[in-house]
């Protein structure tokens, strides 16, 4: 990760590179104040390149609305908007109407929100490597709206179910990862390689098999079989398989697809634990999975669907101490 201070001596140096520090900067989260302070000093440099002040103004937005000032930061965005859309730049533009998203979220409009990633997906287009966390964040909003299956919907988009390519090495790389339902294993390599595989989007890094560690810890059971190939396994080692591979692109954001479906259940709990400690090691956990009063322990907040709607929502604590739950799912 960048220094957050690497910025800060830019000041002398030419108005683009100042731009684009301040956005380094601010996504890993330097203060506010002095970015501002930075930005605020070549404001009027960045008057005459239509495209550079697009970018000025997206910093500037993003810093005044962390400091609290979302209406500012808003009218910022969409000058910056209104710019672009007069010397179109794809890319620049989609990060503007995304983070326009973002703001609105900030202000509790969910729905603005939702309409605004839904045209940055539109401006960004199909195969731009950035998509991914445009559509992961609407994936968030939607599931704050109250829309659970539009949200599950945009997250697998932005996993990128199709063939891998530059798209969606990206998205590995920006911390997403899916474990999805049946598993997708290579069968015939051995579990070692198929962990392995799990490392590929970062083999240009020298620790990029460092979670191997991790992931026998979790599932010793995998330690043991290191020379098996996949297909020897049993469901519930294959889906121990699935999540030890995904823990290889090192998640910040980990989905599991029904993990414990088809799966003997004596296995189910070791999975569950595991998931549970995934979860403590601080990866966010979107979990998708019938077994509801198991999955509600590992929860801080639930979406129940039943027959492909949302019936209740809330924080998991108190959904599993509502009696229509429980008499639903638990016969008392």
């Amino acid at each position: 990760m960048d220094n957050p201070d690497r910025g800060a001596g830019l000041a002398e140096s030419d108005p683009e590179s100042v731009v684009a520090g301040c956005l380094t900067d601010l996504a890993n989260n330097a203060p506010a104040e002095a970015v501002l302070a930075r930005l605020r000093a070549i404001e009027a440099e960045t008057l005459a390149a239509p495209a550079l002040r697009a970018r000025f103004l997206r910093a500037r937005a993003i810093a005044g609305n962390r400091l609290g000032f979302p209406d500012e930061a808003l009218g910022d965005l969409l000058e910056a908007k209104n710019t672009l859309d007069r010397q179109p730049d794809r890319d620049e533009l989609a990060r503007i109407i995304s983070t326009i998203a973002l703001v609105h979220s900030w202000r509790g409009e969910g729905r603005e929100a939702a309409l605004a990633l839904l045209q940055a997906v539109a401006v960004a287009g199909p195969e731009n490597a950035q998509l991914a966390s445009i559509l992961a964040e609407g994936g968030r909003l939607h599931m704050e709206i109250g829309r659970p299956q539009d949200a599950l919907l945009l997250f697998r988009a932005a996993l990128g179910l199709a063939p891998p390519g530059p798209a969606s090495r990206e998205r590995e790389r920006a911390g997403v990862n899916l474990v999805p339902e049946g598993r997708r294993l290579f069968p015939r390599l051995t579990v070692s390689d198929n962990l392995r595989l799990g490392a590929y989007s970062r083999r240009g890094e020298a620790d990029r098999f460092a979670p191997l560690d991790l992931v026998l810890t979790l599932f010793p059971r995998l330690g043991e079989r290191l020379g098996q190939r996949a297909e020897t396994l049993s469901g519930g080692e294959q889906q121990m398989l699935a999540i030890g591979r995904g823990l290889m692109t090192k998640p910040r954001l980990l989905m599991l697809d029904e993990p414990s479906q088809g799966i003997a259940p004596r296995l189910v709990d070791d999975i569950l634990a595991a998931i549970a400690r995934i979860r403590g090691l601080g990866v966010t956990i979107l979990l998708v999975e019938q077994r509801l009063m198991e999955s509600l322990q590992i929860a801080d907040r639930a979406y129940v669907l039943q027959s492909g709607r949302l019936v209740m929502s809330g924080p998991a604590a108190e959904i599993a101490k509502d009696d229509a739950i429980r008499r639903a799912y638990l016969g008392i």
